[in-house]
C-alpha cells in the first residue's frame, strides 16, 4: 500500500483528501505543520506528497522547496493543494476548493511509473506501394518483387498528404466520386490505404465515435475501388499489358486488407477506451454520490449539533430560571427570618423594658424606704446634736505651735500637672477626608497620644486620650446625649425621657446619667454600661463625618467625662469600621479583588484588637499569598463582614497591602494579556487541537467543551476593547476560529477518531 504524505492543517480539507486516498488504496500519513512533515520525510520517503499552500503560514511550502532541491527527494512526486506564485517549478497545483476526482486523476498520474519506449518491430518487407501520379505520368509499373523507386514513393506520399489536407478543409467527411481520365492527369492521386488509415485514426481520436470510424472505413474501401477503376482506365489508355492492372489490383487489395485489419484493431481499442471511459464515469458518479452522502451526513450531524446546542441553551435557561427562583425564594425566606428576628428582638426589648420598669418601681420603693430610714436617722442625729448643744461647751483645741524661728508655716502648693509632649504633625491638625477616623485612632494608639482632639463638622465633638487610650468624649449633637441613647436602648420610657430631658440638659455625661439614676429611671448596674456606650457612640459618629477637621490641644479630661472603656483604641477602630463603613469606603482602602494582603512589618499584638474567632481565622488567611477575592471565598464570615474586617486590620496597621491593582498594574496586566495572545496564536498555527486546548488525548467531551469555553472567554475581543495593538482583532478571531474547530472535531467521536488516526495515534 503506497504511503502518501499529507501536509495540511485544514480539518475539512484533510477529511476530503483522506477519503480520496482511502478509496485509492493508499495509506495517509498526516502532518499538520512543517516540523512534523520534516520529521516524517527524515525516514523512508513516501510515494508522493500532498502539500497545502497555506499550511503552517507558508512554512510547509518553504519546506517543499528545500526538499525538491535536495538530491535524495528531488524526484518525489508532489501535488500542491491550492495555488501559489512561489511554488517550485514543475509542481502540480490544484485550485481550491479541491475537486476529489481531479485530485484522484493527478495522483494516479503522479504515481504511475514512466513506461520505457516500445521497441520497434522487426523490419518486414512492405508490400509494394506506388502512386497514381507516377502511373499517370508514364512511369513503369514495377513488376512482382521489384522495389518502388524512392523518388516515386516520396512523390506519392506528398500527393496523399495534399489530398488529405483538401479533404479536411472540405469538412464533408465523404470521399468524392471517381475522377475522370482528365482529372487523373490534373489532380493529385487519392491517398493509399496506409495514409487513409492513419488519417482515419486521427479523426477517430478527435471525434471519439466507433460507428463513424466504421462508416469512414467503408467509405475508404469504396474510394479504393474507384481508384482501382481509374487505374485500369489509365493502364488501358497507355496500352499496358492486361495482366498489369490485375497485378496492381492484387497489390492494392493486399494493402487495403492490411489497412482494414489495422482499422478493425484500432476500432476495437477505441471500444475498449469507451468502456474504460464509461467505467471511469461510473466510478466518478459513485465517488460523487459518496461525496454527496458524506456532505448530507455532515449536514445531518451539524443539524443534530445545532439541535443539541439549542437544547443545551434551553436547559441552561431553565437552570438559570430555577437558580433565580431559588435565589428569590431564599431572599424572601431570609427577609422573613430577618423580620421575625426583628420582631423577636423588639418583643425581647419590650420585655426587657417592662422588666426594667418593674425593677425601677421596686428600686424606687426601696429607695423611698431607705430615704425614710435615712430621714429617721437624720432626725435622731438632730436630736442628739441638740442634746450636745445644750451640754456645756468643751475647751477649744490649742493652736499648733509656731516655728521656733518665728516664721509662718508655708501653705501647701497645688499639684503641678506634668507637661504633655506634642503629637506628630499628622495628629496635630488635619481633616477626616485625608486621615479617616480609623486611621486617626490607629495613629493615636501607636504614638500613645495624650490630650484632646477637637473635631469640627456636622457637630462639634472632642475625644480625650491618655497614653493612646480614649478616656472620654463630648458631643454637641442632640441625638448623642445620654438620655437620647437610653431611650433608643429601651432603658427609659418616653415619659421618663420627657421628664429627664429638662433636668439633664447641659450636664456632662456622667452627671446626666446620675440624674436618670437618682430619679429611679436606671438601675445602678446600668450606669457604667450606658456611659461607656455613649462614649463609643461619639467615637463611631466620626467614622461617617468625612468633611470634618481636627486639631490637638493638651487638655485633660474632666472628671465628669472620664470613663474607662472596655475596648482599646485599635479595637474601637475595628468596631467602627464594622459598624459604619460600607463598600465605597472599603474599596478605597482594599482596592480591587486582586489585591494581595499580608502581615504588616510591625503589627500590634492581637489581644488589643478584640477579634472574634472567625476574625482570627480571617487574619490567619491574610498570609501574603492570597488575594482579597480568595480570602473572601474562604472566610467563615459573610463577604461584607470579611471586607470590613480586612479594611479595619489594614487601617490599624495589622495587615499591609503587598500588591494593589492600580493604573501601573493594569498596564502590566495588558502587556501580559498581549503576550498570551501572541503565544496562543503561535500555538494554534503549529500545534494540534489537544495542545491548543491544553488537554491530554484521553480527555472527555465535557473537559473539551469546558476548555474551549474557557479559551473563548479569555480571548473574547470585548476584553481587549481600547487596546492600541494593531491587528489584534484579526488575531483574536483566528484563535477563536481554531478553538471552535477543535471543540467541534474533538467532541465528535467519529471526527476525533479520524483526527487521532491522522496524527498517527490510534489509541
Amino acid at each position: 500500500m503506497p504511503r502518501i504524505l499529507l501536509v495540511d492543517d485544514d480539518i475539512a480539507e484533510i477529511s476530503t483528501v483522506k477519503r480520496v486516498l482511502l478509496r485509492a488504496g493508499h495509506q495517509a500519513v498526516l502532518a499538520t505543520n512543517a516540523g512534523d512533515a520534516e520529521r516524517s520525510l527524515a525516514g523512508e520517503l513516501p510515494a508522493a506528497a500532498l502539500v497545502s499552500a497555506t499550511c503552517d503560514d507558508g512554512a510547509a511550502l518553504e519546506l517543499l522547496g528545500r526538499l525538491l532541491g535536495e538530491e535524495r527527494s528531488a524526484a518525489l512526486p508532489v501535488i500542491l493543494l491550492g495555488e501559489s506564485a512561489t511554488a517550485p517549478p514543475g509542481v502540480v497545483q490544484l485550485p481550491r476548493p479541491i475537486d476529489p476526482f481531479q485530485l484522484a486523476d493527478h495522483l494516479g498520474a503522479a504515481l504511475k511509473a514512466p513506461s520505457a519506449p516500445a521497441e520497434a518491430p522487426p523490419a518486414t518487407k512492405e508490400p509494394a506501394r506506388f502512386s497514381l501520379t507516377a502511373l499517370s505520368a508514364g512511369s513503369q509499373v514495377p513488376g512482382p518483387g521489384e522495389p518502388i523507386p524512392r523518388d516515386e514513393r516520396r512523390a506519392a506520399a506528398d500527393a496523399l498528404r495534399q489530398r488529405a489536407e483538401e479533404l479536411r478543409r472540405s469538412g464533408t467527411g465523404r470521399i468524392p466520386a471517381a475522377p475522370s481520365a482528365a482529372e487523373i492527369e490534373l489532380e493529385p492521386p487519392a491517398r493509399d490505404a496506409e495514409e487513409l488509415a492513419e488519417e482515419e485514426l486521427r479523426r477517430l481520436g478527435e471525434e471519439g465515435s466507433r460507428r463513424e470510424a466504421e462508416e469512414r472505413a467503408r467509405a475508404h474501401a469504396a474510394a479504393q475501388t474507384r481508384a482501382d477503376a481509374v487505374l485500369r482506365q489509365v493502364v488501358a489508355e497507355q496500352g499496358r499489358a492486361p495482366e498489369e492492372p490485375a497485378r496492381v489490383q492484387s497489390m492494392l487489395s493486399a494493402q487495403i486488407d492490411e489497412e482494414l485489419s489495422r482499422l478493425a484493431e484500432e476500432a476495437q481499442g477505441e471500444g475498449q477506451r469507451e468502456a474504460d471511459e464509461r467505467a471511469r464515469a461510473e466510478a466518478e458518479e459513485e465517488m460523487r454520490a459518496e461525496a454527496e452522502a458524506s456532505l448530507a451526513e455532515a449536514e445531518r450531524r451539524a443539524a443534530e449539533e445545532r439541535q443539541r446546542a439549542e437544547e443545551r441553551r434551553k436547559r441552561a435557561q431553565a437552570e438559570e430560571a430555577r437558580r433565580r427562583a431559588e435565589s428569590e425564594a431564599a431572599a424572601r425566606a431570609e427577609e422573613a427570618r430577618r423580620r421575625a428576628e426583628e420582631h423577636r428582638k423588639q418583643a425581647e426589648a419590650e420585655a426587657v423594658a417592662r422588666a426594667a420598669e418593674e425593677e425601677a418601681r421596686r428600686e424606687l420603693a426601696d429607695r423611698r424606704a431607705a430615704r425614710a430610714a435615712a430621714e429617721e436617722a437624720a432626725r435622731r442625729r438632730a436630736r442628739e446634736a441638740k442634746a450636745e448643744r445644750e451640754a456645756p461647751p468643751a475647751a477649744p483645741p490649742e493652736p499648733p505651735a509656731p516655728p521656733r524661728d518665728g516664721t509662718a508655716a508655708p501653705e501647701p502648693e497645688p499639684p503641678v500637672a506634668p507637661e504633655v509632649p506634642p503629637p506628630p504633625a499628622e495628629l496635630a491638625r488635619g481633616s477626616l477626608a485625608e486621615t479617616p477616623a480609623p486611621r486617626l485612632l490607629a495613629l493615636a494608639a501607636r504614638h500613645r497620644l495624650t490630650g484632646r482632639l477637637d473635631f469640627t463638622g456636622e457637630a462639634p465633638r472632642s475625644l480625650y486620650f491618655e497614653e493612646g487610650r480614649v478616656v472620654g468624649a463630648t458631643s454637641g449633637a442632640p441625638h448623642e446625649r445620654v438620655e437620647e441613647l437610653a431611650l433608643r436602648l429601651g432603658l427609659v420610657t418616653r415619659e421618663q425621657h420627657r421628664q429627664a430631658a429638662t433636668g439633664s440638659s447641659g450636664l456632662p455625661t456622667r452627671r446626666a446619667a446620675m440624674v436618670l439614676l437618682d430619679r429611679g429611671f436606671l438601675k445602678p448596674t446600668e450606669l457604667t454600661p450606658l456611659v461607656r456606650r455613649r462614649t463609643e457612640e461619639v467615637v463611631f459618629a466620626l467614622f461617617l463625618d468625612q468633611g470634618g477637621s481636627f486639631a490637638w490641644t493638651p487638655g485633660r479630661v474632666p472628671a465628669e467625662e472620664r470613663i474607662a472603656l472596655e475596648r482599646g483604641t485599635l479595637a474601637l477602630a475595628i468596631e467602627g469600621v464594622r459598624r459604619k463603613w460600607l463598600d465605597p469606603q472599603l474599596q478605597g482602602i482594599l482596592g480591587s479583588p486582586a489585591t494581595v494582603l499580608g502581615p504588616a512589618a510591625q503589627a500590634p499584638p492581637g489581644v488589643e484588637l478584640g477579634l472574634s474567632p472567625g476574625e482570627q481565622r480571617l487574619l490567619a488567611l491574610a498570609d501574603g499569598l492570597r488575594t482579597v477575592e480568595e480570602i473572601v471565598a474562604d472566610s467563615p464570615l459573610d463577604p461584607l463582614a470579611t471586607r470590613q474586617c480586612l479594611t479595619a486590620l489594614v487601617v490599624a496597621g495589622v495587615l499591609s497591602l503587598r500588591y494593589q491593582a492600580g493604573p501601573e498594574a493594569r498596564s502590566a496586566g495588558a502587556s501580559i494579556d498581549l503576550a498570551r495572545v501572541r503565544e496562543k496564536l503561535d500555538q494554534v498555527r503549529r500545534a494540534d487541537y489537544f495542545a491548543i486546548l491544553g488537554l491530554p488525548r484521553h480527555s472527555t467531551p465535557y473537559e473539551i467543551r469546558e476548555a474551549a469555553d474557557r479559551l473563548a472567554a479569555e480571548f473574547d475581543p470585548a476584553r481587549y476593547t481600547g487596546s492600541p495593538e494593531p491587528g489584534l482583532a484579526e488575531r483574536l478571531r483566528e484563535i477563536l476560529d481554531v478553538v471552535a474547530e477543535a471543540r467541534e472535531v474533538l467532541s465528535d467521536d467519529t471526527l476525533r477518531g479520524e483526527y487521532l488516526a491522522g496524527l498517527g495515534d490510534e489509541s
